[in-house]
């Protein structure tokens, strides 16, 4: 969907950040609202329906415990479950981005700490031209690019490959992995992923099945979708054939490909993304 003259909510306490983010809508052709408490938003929600909102967490300043953002999310589920719901937070955690996925469907989650205008140009285009009025992607979470430096954080536990297309979902990943002492490679496509298997030596892979840019509706959890017409699926053929332990982290949660998965692939472990937990993970 062309984003010009479609309308976007920004729901931010902040006026420098109500200046950015109006400013890049309204570069893409968007006609913008703007809220800066839970009152005016919820309003603004109620009169309009809007193709997509960049909603900040807390909206008394530098406050943690306000998370009245998440009111309005839940406002945007029930009055307009078309829009393309983005949260904005300064206090990104884990647990926050993976219950942003699961629990209030968001498209993704910005940190406001890594904002980057061309990153977030992206995630415009990628969120416009979802398809509307069928839910979101619920991709979670935290959007963050890593540097050069952090694509492989070196600790002593061993080296892990994350094999994964959302930036929200790599940086969940990453996160975990590197509390559990790994060293860390992130990919995003079924090319790169291959390559590094090709060039160096991995003990545990964590690979998404669908490497497929957002072209999935990954929200639509019925959706007749065969794990091994996937670009990751075919990466697991190749953990598999090298030895690499391999657990999948995947939105594609029908039985019998899930099922399918462990008989022919020999996998670790099967997580789906609708009902990912950190500890679990951790554990496994």
């Amino acid at each position: 969907m062309n984003a010009a003259g479609a309308r976007a909510l920004v729901v931010e306490d902040e006026r420098s950040w109500q200046q950015i983010l109006s400013e890049i809508l309204t570069d893409a052709g968007m006609v913008v609202d703007v809220a800066d408490t839970l009152e005016t938003a919820l309003t603004l929600v109620r009169i309009h329906p809007h193709r997509l909102a960049v909603v900040d967490l807390s909206l008394e300043g530098d406050d943690p415990h306000n998370q009245e953002g998440l009111r309005i999310l839940e406002a945007l589920g029930r009055h307009d479950p078309g829009c393309m719901k983005l949260l904005l937070t300064g206090f990104a955690t884990v647990e926050l981005a993976v219950s942003v996925l699961t629990d209030y469907g968001a498209f993704t989650c910005l940190r406001k700490e890594a904002f980057n205008r061309s990153q977030f140009r992206e995630v415009i285009a990628r969120a416009m031209s979802a398809p509307a009025n069928v839910g979101t992607e619920n991709k979670a979470a935290v959007e963050k690019t890593a540097s050069p430096e952090e694509e492989l954080h070196e600790t002593a536990t061993g080296s892990a490959l994350v094999v994964e297309d959302d930036a929200g979902w790599r940086s969940i990943l990453f996160e975990l992995l590197v509390d559990a002492g790994y060293q860390v490679r992130l990919c995003s496509s079924f090319g790169e992923a291959l390559g590094y298997l090709r060039r160096e030596k991995f003990q545990l892979a964590v690979v998404d099945l669908s490497l497929t840019g957002g072209k999935i509706n990954m929200g639509d959890w019925d959706q007749p979708t065969s794990a091994q017409d996937l670009e990751g699926y075919r990466l697991l053929a190749s953990t598999r054939a090298i030895g690499i332990p391999t657990i999948v982290v995947s939105g594609v949660a029908n039985p019998s490909d899930i099922e399918k998965t462990y008989q022919e692939q020999g996998i670790f472990a099967f997580m789906e993304k609708q009902s990912f937990d950190r500890r679990t993970f951790l554990n496994t």
